[in-house]
């Protein structure tokens, strides 16, 4: 059987430092490996989910995951709270929220900040669906704003 990849991530402050015990040369991604580096450490990073990934210099990926970096310290911010499902998906996304939200407007976009897809929701329920298949597979972000709160998550399109 294959041996588990033995990956360590730390973030300390504004930094993201990669670790473990893996022989050969390892490439290292914050950005869901649109871009890979030689270094382990990423410093001086702004506020945001970064997705990480490892990869051989083989090109076998050994390691996915994603990290929040949240060194703002800003207090008294009152965000969406709200779940997608299935995650990951192919077709379609069920967003489920606590029931508060009218007028909702929700965007997606991909990991550079494009945007594919933006609407509103008049929240009738606790939940409503969004179509995404017309989206590659990749990683997402869905952002919900009511004028008061706002939320954000990531979400995987994989078939």
């Amino acid at each position: 059987p294959p041996i588990e990849p033995d990956i360590t991530v730390e973030t300390i402050g504004n930094t993201i430092l990669f670790s473990g015990d893996i022989p050969g040369e390892l490439l290292y991604s914050i950005d869901g490996g649109i871009s890979f580096n030689e270094d382990s450490v990423f410093t001086d990073l702004n506020d945001g989910l970064y997705a990480l990934v490892v990869m051989t210099s083989t090109g076998c990926i050994i390691y996915e995951s994603f990290v929040v970096i949240d060194e703002t310290g800003i207090s008294g911010f009152d965000a969406i709270d709200f779940t997608i499902s299935p995650n990951p998906c192919n077709e379609s996304i069920t967003i489920q929220h606590d029931g508060l939200l009218k007028n909702v407007i929700f965007s997606i976009t991909d990991l550079s900040g494009r945007r594919f897809k933006s609407d509103i929701y008049p929240g009738l329920d606790d939940q409503f669906n969004i179509d995404v298949s017309a989206l590659a597979d990749g990683i997402y972000f869905i952002k919900l704003h009511d004028g008061l709160r706002t939320g954000v998550m990531p979400f995987v399109v994989a078939r």
